[in-house]
């Protein structure tokens, strides 16, 4: 048998997954690129166009990126 104390805590874990899950269905994919991009490198300018619509498949699934980042400094094409 489960004990009130453990029975709230699973309620509180549940409760917190529905959140977050929340979240990730109400962020668009492109705002989800942003911020990861924006959390990874060190921005100079930051250029994402939705090109969804040139596609069959669902919106917000087709993107052009463009990232100018002092972090490409003396990189190659491959390793950027």
């Amino acid at each position: 048998m489960i004990s009130l104390s453990q029975l709230a805590k699973q309620v509180r874990r549940v409760s917190q997954h529905s959140k977050l899950l929340r979240t990730f269905a109400t962020t668009s994919n492109q705002a989800l690129i942003e911020e990861a991009l924006d959390r990874h490198l060190s921005l100079e300018l930051l250029k994402i166009n939705d090109e969804s619509s040139k596609h069959m498949e669902a919106q917000d699934s087709h993107f052009n990126i463009y990232v100018v980042s002092n972090d490409f400094d003396g990189k190659s094409l491959i390793q950027r």
